[in-house]
């Protein structure tokens, strides 16, 4: 009986590894696709209740920055923030952990980026540039001077920078909407998962 304690014991010792990223594959982990950002889709009504029920093991928290937004953390750690449009929808999620994970992408926050050929535009956002490929809902945003471009070879210097955040849009990136012009009744081109 004795031996085969220390069997188990040496055979667990010996066998931890450090943990890396794909073991946060779990369940529990928040993922990516283009169609939402874990459970919450383009049709969540991205209420308090409804985010923490949504998303029970975080802790979901309301902040006015200035307007609502809800920040999601693991612990302390705060792993994203979900904007909000005026009706409570989501208008787009930002993930700044590497926790978070993209599905079909090895992009991860605080990580260096690799996929500069996946895409196809880069649009300044504050004085940062987020890119994308034009009719995905993922982009990518980081922290260097801002680009505007659709030079595959200017994006190209992105491969190996630090990842700041990682963005999901319910609407997709680059596609021009037509929305109805609050005064005029006419409607204007906008593009669609901006700022």
């Amino acid at each position: 009986m004795r031996i085969a304690w220390l069997v188990l014991i040496a055979g667990c010792w010996g066998s931890s590894q450090p943990i890396t990223h794909s073991d946060l594959s779990t369940p529990s982990a928040i993922v990516i696709t283009e169609t939402g950002f874990g459970p919450i889709d383009g049709k969540t009504v991205a209420t308090l209740i409804g985010l923490r029920t949504m998303l029970p093991q975080y802790r979901v928290v309301p902040v006015n920055d200035p307007a609502l937004e809800y920040h999601i953390f693991d612990g302390k750690e705060q792993l994203a923030f979900v904007v909000l449009n005026d009706d409570a929808t989501v208008y787009n999620i930002h993930a700044t952990s590497n926790k978070v994970r993209v599905s079909d992408r090895p992009w991860r926050a605080g990580e260096a980026f690799q996929g500069a050929k996946e895409l196809t535009r880069c649009t300044c956002w504050g004085n940062n540039p987020t890119c994308f490929k034009k009719g995905d809902h993922i982009a990518v945003n980081f922290n260097r001077s801002c680009m505007e471009t659709e030079d595959p070879r200017e994006i190209r210097v992105l491969d190996g920078l630090v990842v700041q955040r990682l963005i999901w849009s319910p609407t997709a990136f680059g596609v021009e909407q037509a929305q109805p012009d609050n005064e005029s009744g006419e409607e204007d081109d906008v593009e669609g998962g901006a700022p």
